[in-house]
This record gives C-alpha cells, structure tokens and sequence, in this order.
C-alpha cells in the first residue's frame, strides 16, 4: 500500500469518527431533535463527499501507478534502440552486412515457412528500405548529398565584361602549369565565378591572378563567415586585447583555447554600455550562446550578434570601416568622395552597392 492510500485512510477515518461523535451527543437528548434535525443530513452529505474523496484518490493512485509503468517500459525500449543502433555503426563494412544480411536471409528460407515476426524494439529503432538496406539519419544524408564547394569570384578592376574577363584569364593562365582543376567558369553579376575541387587549388589560383592580372583582375575566395557573439555590459579595464584571455581564465567550465575566438571590436551603447563583440566557431559559439560569463567583477550575459554592417568609407556591406581596403564612395551618389561633399541632384541618387552587381536601374 502507498503512502497516499495511507494517508487517505487516515483522513476518512477521523472524518468518521467525528461524525459518529456528532450523531450520538444529538440522540442523547430528546429536545434537540427537532432543532439539530439539520445535523442528520448535513453528516450523509458529509459521508457521501468522503466516498466520493476516496474513489478519486484511489483512480489518480492507480493513474499514476500505469504511468510509471509505461515511464519504465519506454526507457527500457530506448535503451534497447541506443545499444541496437551503436552495434550498427560500429559494423565493419556495407560488404560484410549485405554478406551477413544474405546468410541470414538464407538461413531463415531454411528454417521456416512465412514470415518471421520482427520484435516491437527492433522495428522502432529502424526501418528497413525497399532495397533491403538499413536506413540512415537525415543529417547524415544531407552532409554527405552536399559535397563541399570551393569557389572563387574574379572581377574586373575597370568595366570589362565577363566574356573579356574569360579571355584575359585564359590568355595569361595557364592550369595545368600550376597543378589547378578547374570544375566550371561562369559568369554571374558582372564577374566570373571559378570552382576547383579543393581549397589549395583556389589559393594557388589567387595568386596566379594576383601575380599576372593583378591591374586589370580581382580575385576573391569564398569563405563561410564565422558566427559572432556579443558580450553585453563588459567592464571598462576588458578590450580586445585582453577579452580573450580574461574568458579563457574566469571560465573554465567553457573548455576554449586561445585559437578558438577573434576580438573584433568593443562600443558604447546611448546608455552608456560597454558592450564587446567576438568571432567564434561553431562549437564555441554553442557554449557560448545564451549564458552568462564571468569577466572582471562582473557577470555578462551573452547573445548573436547580428547586424547588417556598412562600411562609412565605401559604402558596401559586410565590413567596417577600419577593415576597409577601398576607396572613398559617396553612399548617396556612388561618387569618389565624402557624404559631406555630395552636390550631386536627389533624382541622380544611386547605391554603389546596386552598381556593383549590375541591379541599378537609371530614371
């Protein structure tokens, strides 16, 4: 018996008890029959809300006895599928399962007659395909369907179009002279885009450009940006000198390394908030997320720093000012010099970022 049944029991019977006391002082006295005729009634109605007390204390007690029963009986099954699954991938080959698989199916034509029962866990942990092979998880597909691409975007530093930048490249480059495969050349917004098959094939192919068509041609790679992470209200002695290392040493618990994040810069908010904002990769960026981190004397808390950042000196996106390595460029009128400087006629307005790509329309 549990020890809400117990505790059930006892209740019901003080309520009994009381009502057997109440019932027998009103018997003793003749003259308080027709007074306390009330009393009578009141204790079956008190009676018939103890049953109804008990029978409901007894259907949740026998609700949550076959609840717990059922809690135990998924774990076991998961735990079952968990140890099925890593006895799968640790098999030795596709060659040595489809072998096994064979003997197995042979074995069974031998032995028996109609189809073989296939136990409840076995069928929850996986699903055999139409070919007879073992499913995958959908991540694992999708990592392996999507080979790794490396491209590189050449432009002209004049007003050549793509076609004269292929000619370019092909008279002064020659592939095969610096061991580079070359996937596909294509022309996509006023520039070629150049795909090789690995990342080495693209840095050599840089500095071919750089070294013959550096005047006229210029090569970028592409590379996936790195998330970053804001620190919000750091103290004022933490900079992006010393961020990493106050991070790595007061926070043990998040296991970093130095290599591991990149100090970009710090600012000050309209309220006078120092807030720090740091490059990670995407394990770090997990650990990171979301918690609070110990700097100083102060406690941080964390969060994505996502912003669409411009450059006040070119104009174009994706980076600030200090990492610019362009020219000055009027955000009104694309114009070689300063917003200040602008005369330019509001009906000429245009973007330089929309000239870039050839999506500027001319009123």
């Amino acid at each position: 018996m549990t020890i809400q049944a117990k505790m059930a029991e006892a209740v019901e019977e003080e309520i009994e008890n009381a009502l057997n006391l109440v019932i027998s002082t009103t018997e003793q006295s003749s003259n308080m029959k027709k007074a306390l005729k009330e009393i009578f009634e009141t204790v079956s109605t008190l009676r018939q809300l103890s049953v109804k007390i008990k029978t409901s204390g007894d259907r949740k007690i026998s609700e949550i006895n076959n609840l717990t029963l059922k809690v135990n009986k998924l774990e076991t099954e998961l735990q079952s599928c968990r140890e099925k699954q890593a006895e799968i991938q640790q098999a030795p080959s596709i060659s040595d399962n489809r072998e096994q698989s064979g003997s197995r199916a042979q074995l069974l034509d031998a032995t028996s007659i109609g189809p073989t029962p296939v136990p409840p866990e076995e069928a929850a942990c996986s699903v055999a395909l139409p070919t007879g092979k073992m499913s995958r998880q959908y991540a694992t597909v999708v990592k392996e369907s999507r080979p790794a691409k490396y491209k590189m975007t050449v432009r002209s530093r004049g007003a050549h179009p793509p076609e004269e930048i292929k000619q370019l490249l092909k008279l002064k480059i020659i592939p095969g002279e610096i061991n580079v495969g070359v996937n596909s050349l294509k022309s996509h917004n006023g520039g070629i885009v150049i795909e090789t098959n690995s990342m080495e094939e693209l840095e050599a192919l840089e500095q071919e450009i750089k070294k013959k068509c550096g005047e006229d041609l210029e090569a970028n790679i592409h590379r996936l940006r790195k998330p970053r992470i804001i620190i919000l209200n750091v103290p004022e002695d933490i900079n992006t000198n010393n961020i990493k290392d106050a991070i790595i040493r007061q926070n043990p618990d998040l296991n970093m390394t130095k290599g591991s994040m990149i100090a970009k810069f710090t600012y000050v908010t309209k309220r006078k908030y120092r807030n720090a904002v740091v490059e990670v990769g995407p394990d770090v960026r997990k650990n990171l997320l979301h918690r609070k981190i110990k700097l100083g004397w102060q406690i941080c808390r964390t969060d994505d720093y996502i912003t669409a950042t411009r450059c006040f000196k070119c104009s174009k996106f994706n980076h600030r000012t200090m990492e610019c390595k362009g020219e000055i460029t009027c955000p009104l009128c694309a114009g070689a010099h300063t917003i200040k400087e602008c005369k330019s006629d509001p009906t000429t307005y245009k973007c330089i970022n929309c000239v870039v790509y050839n999506r500027h329309i001319p009123t």
